[in-house]
């Protein structure tokens, strides 16, 4: 298989693997060759790909979607970390609490916030008639 990693800040290719560990909305995921062709979620968290010389790369992936057609993956995220060798699991597992998990929370008080300005002003807006 094939698999294409596009975020904001940069881009990997893999090629030549067996397996992709994904994180997705219900638990992390494994997609095999000859898989059947689908779209879904991805979730931040720790992919894992496996290549056919057993080689294991892991990623930080942040949230966004991911195409399976044929032998092609493509996942389109926000950011995406590539692991170092050496203590990698801890690392990863560090940068998408921290960078993917927190920015998740920051953007959702935001939300909360517009959306009360938004009844406010609509509130407003019918008091006036």
């Amino acid at each position: 298989m094939k698999l294409k990693i596009v975020s904001l800040m940069e881009n990997f290719e893999f090629d030549g693997l067996e397996a992709v560990n994904i994180p997705g909305e219900k638990g992390n995921y494994t997609i095999l060759p000859h898989h059947i062709d689908y779209t879904a979620l991805v979730c931040p968290g720790i992919l894992t790909c496996r290549g056919a010389d057993k080689g294991v790369t892991d990623m930080a992936v942040d949230e966004g979607v991911l195409v399976k057609k044929g032998d092609d993956v493509f996942i389109s995220c926000r950011n995406a970390v590539k692991g170092v060798s050496g203590d990698q699991i801890t690392a990863l597992k560090a940068v998408v609490h921290e960078k993917f998990e927190v920015i998740d929370e920051a953007e959702k008080k935001t939300r909360e916030m517009i959306s009360r300005m938004e009844s406010s002003f609509v509130r407003r807006f019918l008091e006036m008639k």
